[in-house]
C-alpha cells in the first residue's frame, strides 16, 4: 500500500509540474547523453569518482557539449551521503566553463519492499574562467527518486527534479522527469539507460526536452567483512 501511495504521490506532482499546454507553441527538441564514471572507494565511508559524459542535440543531428567532472562522496553512518563535484566543460566555440556542486542525498528501503526511496539536494555554481564572480549562476536542485528492484541485479528508476535559480532573476527554472533501468551486469560493473522528459518554468511558454542517456560505470569497492547487505543494493537514485 504504501508503495502505491508513494508512486502515485511522485507522478501527481510531475503531472502538475509539467503545466501541459498547446504543444504546438512549443520547441521540442530531442537529445541523446552518453557518458562513463569510475568509482573508487578510498576507505568503506570514503569514495571518489571520475565521470566523462558527452551530449548531442538538434534531434540527435549535432555535437553540443562534453565535460569532466572529478568528485568525492562521504557516507555517515546514519545512510546521509555527502558529495562534492567540480566540471569543466569542453564547448566548441564557447570559453571554457566550470560547476562546483556541494550536495547530500538520503535513501531507505521501505520495510520488507524491494522499493527504495531517495531525497537529493545540491547547489551549484557555475561561470566562465576568469570572469567575474557576480556573473556566476547559482542554482539549487531538489530530487525525489524511486528505484524498484525487479532482481539483485536490475532495477527500475522514477525520478523528479527541480531547478531553482538565484540572483536578481531568481526563479524556477526547470523540471525534469526521468524513467529508467539500471543493470549490474557483471561485479563492479554497471550499465544505465533512461528518458527524461525536461520543461521549462521560467517562461510561460517553455519549450520541451527529450532525452536519452546511455552510461557505463565501473566501480572499484571496498571489502569489508562488516559490509551491511544494504549496501549491496543499487542503493543511489541516477546522478546525470
Amino acid at each position: 500500500m504504501l508503495q502505491k501511495i508513494s508512486l502515485a504521490i511522485l507522478l501527481t506532482v510531475s503531472c502538475a509540474l509539467l503545466r501541459a499546454q498547446d504543444t504546438e507553441v512549443r520547441e521540442t527538441d530531442w537529445r541523446l547523453r552518453t557518458g562513463a564514471a569510475v568509482e573508487y572507494a578510498l576507505k568503506k565511508n570514503w569514495s571518489t569518482e571520475f565521470n566523462w559524459e558527452s551530449r548531442w542535440k538538434d534531434n540527435i543531428t549535432a555535437y553540443d557539449k562534453s565535460f569532466a567532472e572529478v568528485g568525492t562522496k562521504y557516507k555517515i553512518p546514519q545512510g546521509v551521503k555527502f558529495h562534492t563535484l567540480y566540471r569543466h566543460y569542453l564547448e566548441p566555440q564557447i570559453t571554457d566553463r566550470y560547476r562546483l556542486t556541494l550536495g547530500v542525498n538520503y535513501e531507505r528501503f521501505f520495510n520488507n519492499t524491494n522499493l527504495e526511496w531517495a531525497v537529493r539536494i545540491r547547489w551549484q555554481q557555475e561561470n566562465d574562467y576568469g570572469a567575474a564572480y557576480d556573473l556566476t549562476q547559482h542554482t539549487f536542485r531538489g530530487k525525489l527518486s524511486l528505484v524498484y528492484e525487479l532482481t539483485r541485479n536490475l532495477g527500475l528508476v522514477l525520478e523528479d527534479e527541480l531547478f531553482y535559480d538565484f540572483g536578481d532573476n531568481a526563479r524556477w527554472d526547470k523540471n525534469r522527469l526521468t524513467s529508467g533501468i539500471e543493470w549490474q551486469a557483471a561485479e563492479g560493473w554497471e550499465f544505465i539507460a533512461f528518458y527524461r522528459f525536461e520543461n521549462e518554468l521560467s517562461r510561460e511558454l517553455g519549450d520541451f526536452d527529450h532525452t536519452i542517456g546511455l552510461y557505463a560505470e565501473y566501480k572499484f569497492k571496498y571489502k569489508d567483512d562488516d559490509e551491511d547487505d544494504e549496501d549491496k543494493h543499487f542503493g543511489h537514485p541516477y546522478r546525470y
